[in-house]
């Protein structure tokens, strides 16, 4: 049927008893990409068989039919996880905006990590600006994959200035963890170091200027908590987690000043230690 190209007669193959069957009809229809298949394909997202759901799903999102979208949203509920793979890669194949928010909540929510990377893929590719927050807040994935896939959908958002963010945010994250294990020694990696009193520690820390921005980390508080320091003059609810100096230095954000910067801070909960 594919050869003669009878469209009608793999339609038709799509609600045969055989689940092979029904999965090479979709695959047919796929490969052929003739709009008359877009119903059936769509009413196969509802197939009993994974395979069928998965592959109608694929065809779906080739066949370029924005009508598919809600169908497809729907879809991103599906019990398997390679059906919301595809789905989400259909998504982003189809750039409809209304799949920003569903994929969103995948990326978020979604307990397979394969299934994550994709909807972040799949963000990268609608480049709406309301995945920029979830997709930094993935850059703490505990998979690599899904921290990659969050790095290059930032990228395909902002360009390569987000790249070598998101590169230098990665590489001091990393460092900072091995700081809290004990594996290193904190260190200042090329800051202004400037001497200041720490109300918190109630004692004279080393505050360390320029690689976070306007933000000042103090070098104590590592050493004798374990944690960042409170006080947002140090660093408050560690930077390298919350984002705030990556969004200043992809352009998100733009901090003009240290005073704008502890506006900032304060409306996210931030406590000046440093006065009564």
């Amino acid at each position: 049927m594919k050869a003669e190209r009878d469209v009608g007669g793999l339609i038709r193959a799509l609600k045969d008893a055989d689940a092979a069957t029904r999965y090479q009809a979709a695959q047919a229809l796929d490969e052929l990409r003739d709009s008359r298949a877009v119903g059936p394909l769509t009413d196969a997202l509802r197939d009993e068989a994974m395979t069928v759901r998965a592959r109608a799903a694929e065809a779906l999102g080739r066949l370029g039919y924005i009508g598919a979208v809600e169908p497809l949203v729907r879809a991103l509920n599906d019990a398997s996880a390679n059906v919301r793979y595809a789905v989400a890669t259909a998504l982003g194949a189809l750039r409809d905006l209304r799949g920003v928010e569903p994929l969103i909540r995948v990326l978020r929510d979604d307990a397979d990590n394969v299934v994550r990377t994709e909807a972040a893929r799949a963000l990268g590719a609608l480049g709406d600006s309301r995945a920029v927050e979830p997709l930094i807040d993935a850059l703490a994935d505990v998979h690599d994959e899904v921290r990659e896939a969050a790095s290059d959908a930032l990228t395909a958002l902002f360009g390569e200035r987000a790249r070598q963010a998101v590169k230098l945010y990665l590489s001091e994250r990393d460092r900072r963890e091995a700081e809290r294990r004990g594996d290193v020694t904190p260190r200042a990696r090329g800051h202004k170091q400037v001497p200041a009193f720490c109300s918190r520690w109630g004692r004279e820390v080393t505050l360390l200027r320029g690689f976070y921005s306007f933000f000042d980390v103090c070098e104590g508080s590592l050493a004798h908590a374990g944690k960042p320091c409170e006080n947002y003059h140090c660093l408050y609810n560690d930077v390298m987690v919350s984002g705030f100096w990556l969004r200043n230095e992809m352009g998100v954000t733009d901090f003009a000043s240290k005073t704008e910067t502890n506006s900032a801070m304060k409306e996210h909960g931030a406590v000046d230690y440093t006065r009564p």
